[in-house]
């Protein structure tokens, strides 16, 4: 159901809306007026999510039409995003990836 009728802030103050079947997402645009999506809900942990997608790692039999799946580049990029935000956080100050790709890190 999408409906693009202007309601008055009270009568909106969740813009997420859940029940035990669906989900509910409204947008409200620069005019005052609302859009409302209502998607089933899946079942199983994350909505559903992790079922598809063990499906498409293990099973092979769902497309990757989201490009989900990631290689092992994309994982070790992940890691060194977690190294750098915990070097920065105890460092307190901004650390590039390439500063933990330099030869002198990784050395004793």
């Amino acid at each position: 159901m999408i409906s693009s009728k202007p309601k008055k802030p009270e009568q909106d103050k969740n813009i997420f809306l859940k029940d035990m079947y669906s989900v509910h997402i409204r947008t409200f645009d620069t005019g005052g007026g609302t859009s409302t999506y209502d998607f089933k809900k899946g079942t199983g942990s994350h909505g559903g999510g992790d079922e598809r997608l063990l499906r498409m790692l293990f099973c092979q039999d769902l497309p990757d039409v989201l490009g989900q799946l990631a290689g092992s580049r994309e994982g070790a990029k992940s890691i060194l995003i977690g190294i750098a935000a915990n070097r920065s956080i105890a460092q307190k100050r901004p650390v590039r990836l390439d500063e933990l790709l330099a030869a002198e890190y990784w050395s004793d």
